[in-house]
């Protein structure tokens, strides 16, 4: 084999490349090799990453692995259908679990020891109305949840088993003292639940409540202070008659709330928003002779006009 000489231009290097025979027409020349190309594999990929026709299983441990969290959710969710179908079925259970979680929110601070999603408020009131505490709902309410207090366990995870412990007609007791701490009905400004409210009224109208014989009374304090003198003078009209009203009616509005107050006690008369919805105000029969001034409204000094109502000289002088 000769070999012929390549010589790269602008360099002295010589480089020694070996080239085909050259053949002499005889037969005993040499026949050029075809040079050996090794076989290629055709591969397949996904995304730019082969895939193995026959993919091998990953090796296994002899470790036990958690589920998965995937997992662990459908199979909760079929638990959970069929809890709430078994407790459809049993009334006495159910009424048991719903008193568990009201018991909680009622009596436990921060207790979440319920599967119930159950959302129970004993709501508070932003503004202390006069007298408020004093009243006998308030006092009775108080008594009773001491003595529910004093039979419950302090540790919110003894609950159930104590309830368990409980003769029904204590369970029914104490589920109706926590069912009746969540129930709201004050009207507020920034809150418009109209929906809530009128549900409220339903309450009532089932309980059958009487505001009056609650103990709730038309003062100068509870109310009578708080109005115009024209919503006491309509207050007084309704309970005792138009005959009852006239002789206060131009009265000053301090000496007009004691002898309003005098006249409205023991009438039960309530403010619309005591009355037991869809019952008319109770309006007085008219009376023969009208009442007798007291004392203080009968000197001259009462019968000057007040400094709400507009004067007619003032009006005249404008």
């Amino acid at each position: 084999m000769r070999f012929r000489a390549a010589a790269r231009r602008g360099s002295d290097r010589k480089d020694e490349v070996p080239i085909a025979p050259i053949s002499s027409g005889t037969d005993d020349a040499l026949e050029p090799v075809a040079p050996h190309i090794p076989a290629q594999r055709a591969d397949i990929t996904v995304g730019g990453a082969p895939v193995s026709a026959e993919p091998e299983p990953p090796e296994e441990d002899d470790t036990i692995r958690p589920l998965s969290d995937r997992l662990v959710t459908d199979l909760t969710a079929h638990r959970t259908l069929a809890l709430r179908d078994s407790i459809a079925n049993d009334a006495q259970l159910a009424s048991q679990a719903v008193l568990h979680a009201l018991c909680l929110s009622a009596s436990y601070r921060h207790a979440s020891g319920t599967c119930l999603e159950l959302t129970a408020k004993n709501s508070g009131f932003s503004a202390q109305a006069p007298g408020l505490v004093d009243t006998a709902s308030a006092k009775a309410i108080d008594a009773r949840h001491d003595q529910w207090a004093k039979r419950l366990p302090e540790a919110p995870a003894d609950l159930w088993d104590r309830l368990t412990a409980f003769d029904s007609d204590s369970r029914a007791a104490l589920f109706a003292h926590c069912a009746s701490l969540t129930v709201n009905v004050v009207k507020e400004p920034w809150r418009r639940q109209p929906d809530a409210l009128a549900h409220g009224d339903q309450l009532a109208r089932a309980v059958n409540l009487d505001m009056a014989a609650a103990g709730w009374k038309p003062t100068v304090d509870t109310y009578l202070e708080r109005v115009r003198k024209m919503r006491i003078l309509e207050a007084v009209r309704e309970a005792q008659g138009e005959q009852s009203a006239q002789p206060i009616d131009h009265s000053k509005k301090p000496e007009m709330t004691k002898e309003a107050e005098r006249r409205l006690d023991g009438t039960g008369w309530l403010p619309e928003p005591l009355r037991l919805g869809g019952v008319a105000p109770m309006v007085a029969e008219p009376a023969g002779e009208a009442e007798a001034l007291p004392d203080f409204l009968t000197g001259e000094e009462d019968s000057a006009a007040d400094p709400e109502e507009p004067q007619p000289q003032a009006i005249a002088a404008e």
